[in-house]
């Protein structure tokens, strides 16, 4: 076929998909198709854009996007969805993801997108509220968050509330409503997935098995948030993606501490408010949150799983925030609800021993591998072919029955293979999973 042909075949089909997905709205269906990637787009090449260079046609692309991510069946408080979407949206936009490509289909990246230009482009009347409003309301869910496990220590049972209690149920999840469940293997899983993304943690966990279950070598990526002036880090050419794929050894991060680049709470300008950012420090493929949550739950009981549900959701919201920490506040809290614990049983509540198990067990590189990690929308996500959110297929599997088949992640893992995989896993382990 002639290259024009070609080039208006692919504009009819683009077209054609979009039309498609305002027909399946209407009726009432879930349209799919731009939360995956679509056939053939492997094939076609991702030309860069940038924000500031092509603010109208980023505008346009991000409202269209987050339009289409609203029409997903997301189990979460409706009040909650502005406050998350946006961070979804902006790694689809720094990656060429859903909406984020020309009328050939082929993906656009805008790799300079930050979540305030994602909210600034969806605008206040679709957002409801202004990015200072996001910040402070996302912050608002981690104290309240923070209030909650406290009240929770020295409880045997903890209960969850409705989704629009956020005082009860403190991610607003639709299918935590009622749910119970025992104190003390919540609190083995809340902690252990919070330690799970320590890079020192993982590092350790590298040194101590070495190999993984085929004998290669271990290989766990691992990084760590740091607080910058927002304004310098602009000036010296670094970008949250950038800071994300690079990887910054001691010598690199002292020297953007000695440019005043890298701060910490006491030396950050009053004028330049700091921003936490994630800096890679171990180059490889990191952890699977699916596979930790299948593991606890399997190994401490599903009530581990909830906790470590929590914990992942944590690690999501604290991305964006008024006020920020280094290391960010999933692991603040982690550390303070261990000293907690600790006082409380007058023990270690949970041991290197069983934080290294966890991350070894977890490792996408691990035997065999497991190229998959939900993020914590997608984990409340209806997928197709389910019926219930993809926590819930991980929780049926860890009780021992049969989840449904779905697609899982934007590659669209096979949930199939993840639960064989990891059940081979076990199998080489010896773990007894039945």
């Amino acid at each position: 076929m002639p290259r024009k042909k070609k080039k208006q075949s692919r504009i009819r089909k683009g077209r054609t998909r979009r039309i498609d997905m305002i027909l399946s709205e209407l009726r009432g269906d879930v349209d799919y198709s731009f939360d995956h990637v679509r056939e053939g787009q492997r094939r076609l090449k991702v030309i860069p854009c940038s924000v500031t260079g092509d603010r109208p046609l980023f505008d346009e692309l991000a409202r269209r996007d987050y339009l289409y991510l609203h029409s997903l069946p997301i189990q979460i408080s409706p009040v909650l969805k502005p406050l998350l979407l946006p961070q979804s949206l902006c790694g689809r936009a720094q990656n060429g993801h859903g909406m984020f490509h020309d009328d050939l289909g082929r993906p656009l990246s805008f790799e300079d997108a930050s979540v305030e230009d994602v909210i600034r482009a969806i605008g206040p009347e679709d957002m409801g509220m202004r990015a200072d409003q996001v910040k402070r309301e996302r912050q608002a869910i981690l104290t309240g968050l923070r209030e909650f496990i406290r009240g929770s220590i020295g409880l045997e049972t903890i209960s969850f509330g409705p989704a629009d209690d956020l005082a009860s149920n403190p991610f607003g999840l639709i299918f935590m409503e009622g749910v119970k469940v025992e104190a003390r293997p919540f609190f083995k899983g809340f902690l252990l997935a919070g330690y799970m993304d320590n890079w020192k943690m993982r590092h350790d966990c590298e040194e101590h098995f070495k190999v993984n279950l085929s004998g290669a070598p271990l290989i766990l990526g691992a990084g760590e948030t740091l607080l910058v002036d927002p304004e310098l880090f602009d000036r010296v050419g670094l970008t949250v993606r950038a800071t994300g794929e690079q990887i910054f050894d001691a010598e690199r991060l002292h020297q953007l501490r000695e440019l005043g680049v890298i701060v910490n709470s006491h030396t950050s300008s009053k004028k330049s408010k700091a921003k936490g950012v994630y800096f890679r420090r171990v180059a490889g493929p990191g952890v699977s949150d699916d596979a930790a949550l299948v593991y606890l739950g399997k190994t401490y009981g599903a009530a581990a799983a909830w906790g470590a549900l929590l914990s992942d959701a944590a690690d999501t919201y604290d991305k964006y925030v008024d006020v920020y920490t280094e290391g960010g506040y999933d692991e603040l809290l982690t550390k303070d609800t261990d000293s907690e614990l600790n006082i409380l049983y007058g023990e270690d509540f949970v041991t290197e021993t069983e934080i290294r198990r966890t991350i070894f067990f977890s490792a996408k590189d691990n035997d065999p591998p497991v190229d998959v990690s939900s993020s914590h929308r997608r984990l409340a996500q209806i997928e197709q072919g389910s019926r219930v959110a993809t926590f819930l297929n991980h929780l049926k599997f860890i009780e021992g029955g049969k989840p449904a088949k779905i697609p899982m992640g934007y590659n669209r893992y096979d949930s199939d293979k993840f639960y064989q995989r990891l059940s081979i896993r076990a199998e080489i382990l010896r773990l007894g999973w039945s």
